[in-house]
């Protein structure tokens, strides 16, 4: 226990001070007001400490309520997306069907079309003979669309 500061001695009667400072009675009130000074700093600290603590505490608090209220909305927009999912499924599924159906149907008017195509051309001028070698109709339906939708001159 060589060192003066392990000795359990007060500063003061370290051996490396000068006798003639460490006994002035000045010299103890210089010593005595740098431990108060440095008692009160770091009572300062420790009071600035502790309420920037309870701020930091205060600011984890409320970002951590946010994170829980923002994992909440997750969730919720998660199963909004998964019922948008299958009525969009749903909707594409009726879709396809009226195409479907739509389709049907305009098959089964393409031989109606073929009648207002050869009326058309009736109407242009086109001979019974015309319409049997371009519609592909007999000559009875040529005659009787001719008859019935030819101009009269």
């Amino acid at each position: 226990m060589d060192h003066p500061c392990l000795s359990g001695q007060p500063v003061w009667n370290n051996p490396f001070i000068p006798k003639s400072r460490s006994s002035s009675p000045m010299y103890t009130l210089i010593l005595d007001i740098i431990q108060s000074s440095v008692i009160l700093i770091m009572g300062v600290a420790l009071i600035l400490g502790q309420r920037q603590y309870r701020r930091l505490e205060r600011h984890y608090q409320a970002l951590a309520a946010s994170v829980e209220k923002n994992r909440k909305d997750q969730i919720g927009l998660c199963s909004a997306a998964v019922q948008v999912d299958k009525r969009l499924m749903e909707q594409e599924k009726r879709l396809r069907e009226m195409i479907e159906k739509v389709e049907s149907v305009a098959t089964q008017d393409s031989a109606g079309s073929a009648y207002y195509t050869a009326i058309d051309r009736i109407r242009k001028g086109a001979s019974p003979q015309e319409l049997v070698a371009d519609c592909g109709m007999s000559q009875s339906e040529a005659n009787l669309l001719h008859n019935l939708y030819a101009q009269k001159k």
